[in-house]
């Protein structure tokens, strides 16, 4: 599904603290921010290289992943 899956922290200890991650899917490398259990994707964003059912499966293990921290 995806490989290289890397977790980071921004703004730390504050009240804007949040998570950012990066992963690589077929050699192509998404970044984005998950807060509030939602997901920010920076550019490019996984919706025009991927199938929504793909990046639906995409975006579970991202969630699944997220909420074991």
């Amino acid at each position: 599904m995806f490989k290289d899956f890397e977790v980071d922290t921004i703004f730390e200890d504050q009240v804007h603290e949040r998570y950012t991650f990066m992963l690589t899917i077929e050699d192509e490398s998404y970044r984005g921010v998950y807060h509030d259990d939602k997901i920010h994707w920076f550019h490019p964003q996984p919706q025009r290289d991927l199938e929504q059912e793909h990046l639906e499966a995409v975006e579970a293990e991202i969630h699944n992943r997220m909420n074991q921290l």
